[in-house]
């Protein structure tokens, strides 16, 4: 397959594209999902078009296969971070090609992902390769505050779009330099870091805000135990100044600078770190 046309196919939409703006907030991403939708249904190809907010739609189009295997979903999201324009050198939704290098909010996240997507979906079509599974492909707004109005919406309120194998979005990441060589250098990802509750407890001597202690507070005993579970070192505490408090005085009375006196020598704290089952 010649691969230029396809090439010349994918800048020309990518550059349409990113000429749209859906800085979100507020969104407004309904113009993004039925530009991509046009280009899927010149080629008749049906799309579905859902509303999730006014102005806000998610876009999703299927290539049928045989049904022996699972679906497989090609998801991107059609908004993007806002512009602060007073820092960029060029505008940031024209789509501006330079130096064989394209501008503009989006063309990294997560538009052209977003494209290649596109293409990929509409080359399988055009050449009517057989499917084993159901291609999905689903444009979805609202991602960069959080997803309320776009995936986490569809899998809300349309499981049955979401019920796929594999999904494939935005990860990893590519460069053209590494190791002070030009390279061609594109990761995989397969996974993200995850949240590991932890539950703490500490145990030291009890003091208020205002008094000043000779020993170690409990929350600093927490150190250590964190640092060896992130696997990093943790710096030893600095002695603890002693504190004063200043009492203001109703009118008429002279004021008066009580020192808090210091805390009973106790034991040392100590940590216990036990995770969360």
């Amino acid at each position: 397959m010649d691969l230029a046309p396809v090439f010349a196919e994918a800048l020309d939409i990518l550059v349409r594209y990113l000429r749209i703006d859906t800085s979100n907030p507020p969104g407004n991403e309904k113009p993004a999902a039925r530009f991509l939708g046009s280009l899927l249904e010149s080629e008749g190809i049906e799309c579905e078009y859902i509303e999730t907010q006014p102005e806000r739609e998610i876009l999703v189009a299927r290539l049928r296969g045989d049904g022996s295997k699972r679906p497989i979903m090609l998801c991107n999201h059609t908004d993007v971070v806002p512009v602060e324009a007073q820092y960029w050198d060029m505008p940031a939704f024209e789509g501006v090609v330079r130096d064989g290098r394209v501008y503009g909010r989006g063309a990294i996240d997560m538009k052209g992902c977003g494209v290649m997507q596109l293409m990929a979906f509409l080359l399988l079509h055009r050449n009517r390769v057989p499917l084993t599974r159901d291609v999905i492909f689903c444009a979805v707004p609202d991602e960069e505050a959080g997803s309320t109005w776009g995936m986490k919406w569809l899998s809300e309120h349309r499981p049955d779009i979401c019920d796929v194998e594999f999904e494939l979005s935005e990860g990893g990441g590519g460069a053209d330099r590494f190791g002070g060589e030009d390279v061609r250098l594109f990761n995989v990802a397969t996974n993200e870091k995850s949240i590991c509750w932890l539950q703490l407890t500490a145990v030291g001597t009890p003091a208020t805000a205002a008094a000043s202690t000779t020993t170690t507070p409990s929350c600093t005993s927490c150190a250590p135990c964190c640092a060896s579970r992130s696997g990093t070192a943790a710096s030893p505490s600095p002695p603890i100044p002693r504190r004063t408090s200043t009492a203001w005085p109703r009118p008429g009375s002279s004021p008066r600078a009580p020192t808090c006196p210091p805390s009973k020598p106790r034991s040392a704290a100590a940590a216990n770190c036990r995770p969360r089952s």
